[in-house]
């Protein structure tokens, strides 16, 4: 049966993604539902209001760097 679920791939800075990871695992969960919780969480916080975040130029492009 095909998923009608949607896959996203983010880049994480090595901090970022240890205190993701130290936090999954402390709570025996996968970093996918961590993941998915926080978006959801956010979306749920900032759905009807501008995010609150100044963000550079190139967090708005998703530059991490690599090209």
């Amino acid at each position: 049966m095909p998923t009608t679920k949607q896959r996203i791939s983010i880049n994480l800075p090595e901090n970022e993604y240890m205190a993701l990871s130290t936090l999954a695992e402390k709570s025996n969960l996968s970093m996918a539902w961590v993941g998915r919780k926080a978006i959801l969480d956010f979306l749920d916080r900032y759905s009807d209001k501008q995010i609150p975040l100044a963000f550079s130029e190139a967090d708005k492009r998703g530059d991490d760097g690599f090209h």
